[in-house]
Formats: structure tokens, C-alpha cells, sequence
């Protein structure tokens, strides 16, 4: 049985929910109670084995806890959420078009992870587009290409400009702070520094153990340089998805692997992903 769907079997609260903060509640609890009754800690044989704290799934029940103390402080207003139907998986191999006349979308496939979610969206001010400074450098074909491209993205900003103008909600969270950081669990510590900023005359909602701190200090670097190197090999070797790559690519992109397993540094904040065992959302 695939790990995802036992989320089915859980006694919990599936909606419909009143608001926005009722609906990461139950998403926070639905993800607790699959923690306590399905996550199994790896064989610390395993390479993928991480530090101990990491295995245990008390640890990220915990800093789920924490995460909810935090949202009712930095949620947007509701009308900043837009409810809706959303695929998390539109990649042009999910996309059929139409296979004579104008490109049309003829269907759309792959929808297990569909979901109904609450997407705040936030618009950022327009940036009038320029032509690059050294601009005379380029040769003749190029800057008529960068001219039709500054045209078309200075449509894009006027049209993004008019928008602001005509439409008060849209505007009004260009200005609301803070929303983006929601995404980022790592930012409840950067959170209790901004505190004051955020939530004026109320206590920041988390208690932090100092070693707990240190950790996360220590840890998020070596992850951020992990998630980098890794970004840097699907590049390199032309991956898409989880690993994938095509029939006739394959065996030049096995060969290649291998060199670069070989040569993978643990310190480098984690195991090479794209090895046997590692975790691909495709076999959860």
C-alpha cells in the first residue's frame, strides 16, 4: 500500500473548514497523526540514515506544534486566500495539445496529487523592464530580439499595472507583510527576531531548547549547500523529475552517475540523492 494513501485511514478532520486557519489545522494534524501511526525511522545502516534527532517523528511533530503557534500571527486575511482546485504536477509531459491547428490544451493527465487548497497569492510591485547596458555589444539579430522582448515584457507590465489600479485587493496584498515566509519552517527562528515586527505586544508563541537552536543553526546551511550541489548534477546530467531520463539516455546518464557517486562528499549536508534508496515522490 502506498504510504500516501494511508492518509485514509485516518480519524481526522477533512473539511469543509470555515477559514484558512482552520484548514492548516487539519492539514498540520492529518500530517501529526500519519508521524505517530505509519513513519518508521531508517535502518541506521541504511546511507540515507540522517542524525537521530532527524529520524525520530517526535522531532517533526514538534516542530509542527511549533509552526501552528506561529501561523494565527502571520495568516493573511481570508479573502487573500483564494480556495482552488490545484495540480501540482503540470509538467509538458502531463500537457496533451491539440495535434493540428492552434496549440489548444486538449487534456491534462497525472491527477493523484490534485488537492483543494488555499493558495495565497502575492503580487509583487512591476518593475519596468530595460535593455541590458551593454546593449550596443550585441549584434544586430540580438538586439532586435532583446527590442521585441522589452516590448512584449513592458506589455506585461502595463497590463500588471492596471491591474494594481482597478482592482483594491490585489493591491492591498502587494503591501501585506510577511507572507512569504509562511513556506519555510526553518523561518520560525528567524520569526522570534523579527517578533516585534510581526505580532506588536505579544509574546512570541515557541519555547526553543538552546541546543535545538544550535542544531538548526548548524544544520540549515549544510542543507541549503546540499539542495544547491544537487541542482547542479539533475542539471548536469540533463534529469528530470526524481532522476528520469529517456531510453537513450540512460546508459550515458548511469555511466555518469557512478563518477559522481563516487566522488560525493557526506559533508556535502547529505547523501547523493539520485542513488538506489533514495526518495522519489514517484514511489511513495
Amino acid at each position: 500500500m502506498r504510504k500516501a494513501w494511508r492518509r485514509s485511514l485516518l480519524d481526522v478532520d477533512r473539511g469543509p473548514w470555515p477559514d484558512t486557519l482552520s484548514y492548516i489545522k487539519a492539514v498540520i494534524e492529518i500530517e501529526k497523526k500519519w508521524l505517530e501511526n505509519f513513519a518508521v525511522p531508517r535502518n541506521r545502516r541504511d546511507i540515507f540514515y540522517r542524525p537521530n534527532h532527524e529520524e525520530k517523528p517526535d522531532s517533526h511533530i514538534r516542530l509542527l506544534d511549533k509552526f501552528l503557534a506561529v501561523i494565527p500571527s502571520i495568516l493573511p486575511p481570508d479573502e487573500f486566500c483564494a480556495p482552488m482546485l490545484w495540480h501540482t504536477n503540470l509538467q509538458a509531459i502531463n500537457i496533451f495539445v491539440s495535434s493540428e491547428g492552434p496549440p489548444d490544451i486538449a487534456s491534462i493527465v497525472v491527477h493523484r496529487y490534485d488537492g483543494d487548497d488555499r493558495i495565497t497569492i502575492v503580487p509583487r510591485e512591476p518593475i519596468l523592464p530595460l535593455l541590458p547596458p551593454d546593449f550596443d555589444k550585441y549584434s544586430k539579430e540580438e538586439q532586435a530580439y532583446l527590442k521585441r522582448e522589452e516590448k512584449l515584457a513592458q506589455l506585461h507590465k502595463y497590463y500588471e499595472a492596471c491591474i494594481i489600479e482597478r482592482n483594491a485587493l490585489f493591491a492591498a496584498r502587494m503591501t501585506y507583510p510577511h507572507v512569504d515566509r509562511i513556506v519555510a519552517l526553518i523561518a520560525l527562528l528567524d520569526f522570534e527576531r523579527d517578533w516585534d515586527d510581526i505580532a506588536l505586544g505579544e509574546p512570541f508563541p515557541i519555547s526553543w531548547d538552546a541546543s535545538e537552536v544550535a542544531r538548526h543553526r548548524k544544520a540549515y546551511p549544510k542543507l541549503t549547500e546540499h539542495e544547491w550541489r544537487v541542482r547542479a548534477v539533475a542539471k548536469a546530467l540533463d534529469l528530470a523529475l526524481d532522476g528520469w531520463v529517456t531510453n537513450e539516455q540512460y546508459d550515458d546518464v548511469t555511466r555518469r552517475n557512478k563518477i559522481v557517486i563516487k566522488h560525493w562528499k557526506s559533508r556535502w549536508g547529505g547523501p547523493y540523492s539520485f542513488q538506489e534508496g533514495g526518495r522519489s515522490w514517484n514511489l511513495l
